[in-house]
């Protein structure tokens, strides 16, 4: 009996190992990260994560505004709000987290929030992306003399 494996069947191994623990980063990294509830007040973005059980306040004053996009999955493409804060993080709201998405919009802008416009979703690696309005939302440098 054959126990010698081709270099091919070990690249196919590999290969499915990768694919496999990919989609379950990017699974496992989606659930954590999108089972929260936001409210919107005038003054303050309440984030409640519930996996967590965490509740976090974000001041107006910490938000430099949010943006809107759409990402493009295989089955169809999900709309997204990319809310921006001044410490250079961001907070993504996707289309199928939310029963009430349609409404997070104007519930900002009604708010006073600042609306930076739409950018098209660019991928950067597998489970990460380019912010068009990430270079507004960093923090300003002191200027070197």
């Amino acid at each position: 009996m054959d126990t010698e494996r081709s270099p091919l069947e070990i690249g196919a191994i590999l290969l499915g190992l990768i694919l496999f623990y990919s989609y379950s980063h990017v699974i496992t990294k989606s659930f954590f990260l999108q089972t929260k509830k936001i409210a919107v007040t005038k003054d303050f973005l309440k984030e409640i994560n519930y996996l967590r059980n965490t509740t976090r306040l974000i001041t107006k004053d910490d938000i430099i505004g949010f943006s809107t996009s759409v990402i493009p999955y295989k089955i169809r493409s999900f709309s997204q709000i990319i809310v921006y804060l001044k410490n250079n993080e961001k907070i993504e709201l996707i289309q199928f987290c939310y029963f009430n998405f349609k409404e997070i919009e104007p519930v900002l802008l009604n708010c006073g929030y600042k609306h930076l416009g739409f950018e098209i979703y660019r991928w950067k690696w597998f489970d990460s992306r380019h912010y068009k309005y990430e270079t507004a939302a960093s923090p300003k440098q002191p200027k070197l003399v």
